[in-house]
């Protein structure tokens, strides 16, 4: 899994699609707080690996 966050603050819901988790810090899903791409054979792992700080 590949975590994306745009801040520190914790998610109280999420949205699923096409592999991916949006996750937001608010009940009506407007304080967004960033990704996780849960299903990584969907998506260019060099590619993943090259946006992260391994």
């Amino acid at each position: 899994m590949y975590s994306f966050r745009l801040s520190d603050q914790k998610i109280m819901k999420t949205f699923s699609v096409y592999g991916i988790s949006f996750c937001f810090s608010d009940d009506d899903f407007e304080e967004f707080v960033g990704f996780d791409i849960v299903d990584t054979l969907r998506y260019d792992e060099k590619l993943l690996d090259k946006m992260t700080n391994k």
